[in-house]
């Protein structure tokens, strides 16, 4: 079930990401410091024989400038391509009758994330357009570790912490990757830092409990601690009938009884919980 699980997210993860660089625009990308650009100029030279191509490589400073041959040193910073063609094709016009130029970002350098944890590789990812998506930034880390080729419990899709400047996000990524016609997408911006944990051990209360539900599970977690994280037992609740039940590393299920009287009176042991454990308690 749980490999089943794992690869029906990375399919929907996959599905999701493609859709997504498809919708954003690759060429709204702001230019930054330590970007390497690519500027291609077409003088439009009358004479045939001379080559009228040029191509430039040429990084942009700290400062946010590049220096070009003829024109000088020109300020790129926050331009995109579009503009910065416009802008280069200004100055160009002093020199040429009938200039062209294509600008392109040659290496994406300047906007830059860090994605630690369970995923395929941990370090530094460079943005690559303004808009980019928490799901696009795990898929350039190479995704979530696969718990079925790693010794490793995998990753906690659920619980995904973005911190940015004093600012904590928790991003539940498996709701948005299953969901896609309710999504609301958690935009990355440069310089956060993406956190992708180990699944967090859970467990159930459900039936006769004031507030049934889902609990994270401690070390040491006994039935009786369970249920009053649970609101502790309504008054329909029959406390004499209480079902552990219990999924077995071979994945066959065990069903426990116990009479939680008996351990409030001291006659019987409060038994610790385990991870996945469903906690059923009867009703009236």
């Amino acid at each position: 079930m749980y490999k089943f699980r794992y690869f029906t997210l990375f399919f929907v993860m996959t599905t999701f990401v493609g859709s997504l660089s498809a919708a954003w625009d690759p060429f709204n990308y702001r230019i930054g410091p330590r970007d390497i650009l690519s500027i291609t100029i077409f003088s439009g030279a009358a004479s045939t024989t001379d080559d009228d191509t040029v191509v430039h490589k040429l990084p942009v400073s700290a400062s946010g400038e590049i220096a070009m041959p003829l024109v000088g040193k020109v300020k790129v910073a926050n331009n995109t391509s579009s503009q910065l063609e416009a802008l280069l094709l200004k100055k160009l016009k002093q020199y040429f009758n009938s200039p062209q130029v294509s600008v392109s970002v040659e290496e994406f350098n300047s906007k830059q994330v860090y994605v630690l944890g369970q995923v395929e590789k941990n370090g530094p990812i460079y943005l690559t357009r303004e808009q980019t998506t928490l799901a696009e930034v795990i898929s350039e880390a190479g995704g979530f570790i696969n718990p079925m080729t790693a010794l490793t419990e995998g990753a906690d899709s659920r619980n995904i912490i973005v911190t940015r400047g004093t600012q904590r996000y928790v991003i539940n990524l498996h709701a948005q990757l299953t969901n896609l016609n309710q999504v609301k997408h958690f935009i990355i911006q440069p310089g956060d830092l993406v956190f992708v944990p180990k699944p967090i051990k859970r467990f159930q209360v459900l039936g006769g409990a004031k507030k049934a539900g889902e609990f994270e599970l401690v070390e040491g977690m006994t039935l009786l601690r369970a249920i009053s994280l649970a609101g502790s037992f309504n008054e329909k609740a029959r406390r004499e009938r209480v079902w552990i039940l219990r999924t077995l590393p071979d994945g066959s299920k065990k069903r426990i009884h116990v009479d939680c009287r008996k351990i409030t009176s001291g006659s019987q042991q409060d038994p610790k919980i385990q991870q996945n454990d469903v906690i059923f308690v009867a009703e009236w």
